[in-house]
């Protein structure tokens, strides 16, 4: 995701839910711009799983933005499906291990509304004659990659900084079908996804600070593209 996507979505958002919140977005707003694999190598393997997590949200996102109408419904859903089952995929890890209560609080009821969400999905699908594409297993690894044998505080930290980046991608898509799709209930449902995503990525900010968790330094951060 480049930085001028990650801008306009930090404005839409501050004025969304006011500029109280504003702090959630900052260590996208002011990412650094150059952060080589040379010369942190140590940080390779995760670099290039949050880089595979990274490309995998810009090319769904492209793949909406030229669609309309009933070709933009009909890939939307299978898109937020995968999208959906990554976020499953690593809130499965802070469910149970995370360090903080409010992670595992968090996590769970993550993996039980985006999994019903997965669910409805399918069946619009299905009661709108469409075709579903079932998420894809690759995908799904590798956003969740980066979490895998964390623990403690390095977990909580990385599920943060990859969370938020991760709902940040599912917002720009609601936005977009909030403009392009043709199903009213897709347009109410995109509305849901930006309201509740909104407010999970404040709750993260504010618990990062609390927790004394600079996500702008953080060396595990595997988005050092953005």
């Amino acid at each position: 995701m480049n930085k001028s996507k990650v801008v306009s979505i930090f404005l839409a958002l501050v004025a969304m839910i006011g500029l109280g919140s504003a702090g959630a977005y900052k260590y996208f707003a002011d990412k650094k711009e150059s952060n080589s694999a040379s010369s942190q190598p140590a940080q390779a393997n995760s670099s290039m799983a949050g880089m595979d997590m990274d490309n995998s949200m810009n090319s769904m996102t492209a793949e909406l933005q030229k669609l309309r109408g009933d070709a933009f419904d009909e890939k939307f859903l299978s898109l937020m499906a995968e999208h959906h089952a990554g976020a499953v995929e690593m809130a499965g890890y802070v469910a149970f291990d995370a360090k903080h209560q409010e992670l595992r609080t968090l996590g769970s009821a993550i993996k039980i509304d985006q999994q019903s969400e997965i669910e409805q999905m399918r069946a619009w699908t299905k009661q709108w004659g469409y075709t579903f594409t079932e998420p894809s297993q690759k995908a799904i690894a590798a956003m969740s990659k980066p979490l895998q044998g964390k623990t403690g505080d390095d977990l909580d930290k990385q599920f943060i900084t990859d969370m938020s980046i991760h709902h940040i991608g599912a917002i720009e898509m609601a936005q977009l079908a909030i403009t392009n799709a043709k199903q009213p209930e897709l347009k109410n449902f995109a509305n849901k996804i930006i309201t509740a995503q909104t407010k999970e990525l404040s709750d993260m900010n504010t618990w990062a600070n609390q927790w004394g968790y600079q996500l702008e330094d953080n060396p595990n951060n595997p988005h050092s593209s953005m």
